[in-house]
């Protein structure tokens, strides 16, 4: 492949430029409907296999992807990639962490994986998603590599995290972080399990996702982008959801609910049931409250960026005056990209 007027736009990491000039071809996305169409393969069928060649070992089928009336449906062909491996992540740089590190766990330095994945990466047909890591305001420029016959997973990134058209990246655009996706690696080196490698450094966080299924890179791995960031710049990134509630007598109140994966953040966004003594209701029918939600308020100025988060990833962030000329506030965002918790003064 040779550099085009695109391609020499990213400042990339030297390997990983060198891998890309010599892949088969660069897809780039430009607008959604790209995306959600390119996710059927080359011939745009109704059902798409997502397979690979392993050396010495024939090919393996990991996913099929079947066209829907509302869009695609993704359905691995093992349970076991039907969610998230609690245990697939690794650390491979020398940084402060708690986490298992790579090499402590398989054996041997993960620079020579790095470069197995970059030689790999050098023959196949890859899709270039640039997107934030966070949200739009106050988010980090990132980039997702995979290979093109996998672009239900960017689709997926897409969809939790946003993307950057193609046509309004930056001359010199400089990823903070970079995803990685490498799916045969799961069945060469892993045994068949999930692995997530991260390798940090002060100015990028690595991301490489040797299995297909997003969790583990595209949410979580996004999540952990954001608490190394904000480990190193000063601030909290919240694993939480958060809602306004306001009663008729219009007193307002902001919950954040923070907890595990699966712990209710989601359904604490749900409509409020109640069920109320049999007394009176010898059916025990179901009676609801009903929350309306309110994504912003617009007056007045300082409950500007109340609202509920859908998602689960709010954060706090540095102090900063705000277009009201307050020192700080409390800021959400929608929560599949990310919001901004700032903590008030003390």
């Amino acid at each position: 492949m040779f550099s085009d007027q695109y391609f020499d736009r990213f400042v990339l990491p030297e390997d990983l430029r060198a891998a890309l000039k010599k892949c088969r071809s660069v897809a780039y996305i430009e607008t959604q409907d790209e995306l959600d169409e390119l996710i059927f393969g080359p011939t745009h069928t109704s059902r798409y296999d997502v397979v690979y060649t392993l050396p010495g070992r024939g090919t393996v089928k990991e996913a099929e992807v079947v066209r829907c009336k509302n869009g695609a449906v993704v359905n691995f062909m093992e349970d076991y990639m039907r969610r998230r491996d609690p245990n697939s992540m690794a650390v491979s740089d020398d940084l402060p962490s708690d986490k298992p590190r790579f090499q402590e766990r398989f054996g041997y330095e993960f620079s020579k994986l790095r470069q197995e994945t970059m030689d790999w990466f050098s023959t196949q047909q890859v899709i270039l998603l640039p997107f934030k890591a966070g949200d739009d305001q106050y988010g980090y420029p990132s980039l997702m590599v995979c290979p093109s016959n996998a672009a239900f997973f960017a689709l997926a990134l897409a969809n939790m995290q946003g993307f950057i058209p193609i046509v309004d990246i930056p001359e010199q655009y400089v990823p903070r972080s970079i995803i990685y996706v490498a799916p045969p690696f799961r069945h060469t080196h892993f045994q068949g399990k999930q692995v997530v490698v991260h390798n940090r450094s002060e100015t990028l966080h690595e991301v490489f996702s040797y299995n297909l299924y997003p969790g583990p890179s595209a949410k979580k791995g996004v999540f952990s982008v954001l608490l190394d960031i904000g480990e190193q710049e000063g601030w909290v990134c919240c694993h939480a959801s958060a809602a306004m509630v306001e009663t008729p007598y219009e007193n307002e109140t902001v919950f954040m609910h923070e907890g595990a994966s699966g712990g209710g953040k989601s359904e604490m966004l749900e409509a409020g049931s109640r069920r109320p003594p049999a007394v009176g209701n010898p059916c025990g029918h179901r009676r609801k409250i009903l929350l309306e939600p309110q994504r912003e308020l617009q007056d007045p100025p300082h409950r500007r960026r109340y609202g509920p988060v859908p998602g689960p990833i709010p954060r706090s962030g540095k102090r900063q005056a705000d277009d009201y000329g307050r020192r700080s506030r409390l800021v959400f965002a929608d929560g599949q990209y990310a919001g901004l918790w700032q903590q008030p003064d003390v």
